[in-house]
């Protein structure tokens, strides 16, 4: 289910020979900087409404507050275990919960994006059903003996 750098981490057989530095640093430096670059994406939103105790956020401030926790929560879970199974041996439940950390990590961007961001969910919704969301209005016009009404009632406003 998940890819160790030592086959038999724990065994202490030859475990330096099995360490990848550069993997290593690199995920303990994702897992850092994200939390530190969403952390201060939420500071300054937070900062930047002036919320206080009485006062509350917008809904646009609380969807970036939601996508950047989403992002942030599944990438550091991810990050972090997997750089400490790779040193110290791990039970399965651990194993499992760092691959779904990881797999949500990857997989929930999308999900997060198209339930959260507005914008995205109406342009991928035009893309794949371009005919649905088109709106015809019509309007209605009482008959008249005047040929001009009679033109405007068969008129259709797109």
């Amino acid at each position: 289910m998940s890819w160790f750098f030592d086959p038999g981490v724990g065994n202490d057989l030859q475990p330096s020979f099995y360490v990848n530095l550069t993997h290593t640093f690199n995920n303990g430096l994702m897992a850092v900087e994200t939390v530190i670059l969403y952390g201060y994406l939420a500071y300054f939103t937070l900062k930047k409404s002036g919320a206080s105790g009485d006062q509350k956020l917008s809904k646009y401030q609380i969807n970036i507050l939601l996508q950047a926790f989403f992002f942030c929560i599944f990438h550091f879970i991810g990050s972090i275990l997997y750089v400490y199974m790779q040193f110290v041996s791990a039970p399965e439940y651990l194993i499992i919960i760092s691959q779904l950390g990881w797999q949500f990590g990857t997989g929930s961007v999308c999900v997060v994006y198209l339930t959260l961001n507005r914008s995205i969910r109406k342009s991928v919704s035009k893309h794949l059903c371009p005919k649905c969301l088109k709106k015809t209005n019509q309007v209605s016009v009482i008959a008249s003996l005047d040929s001009r009404a009679y033109e405007l009632s068969h008129v259709q406003i797109n």
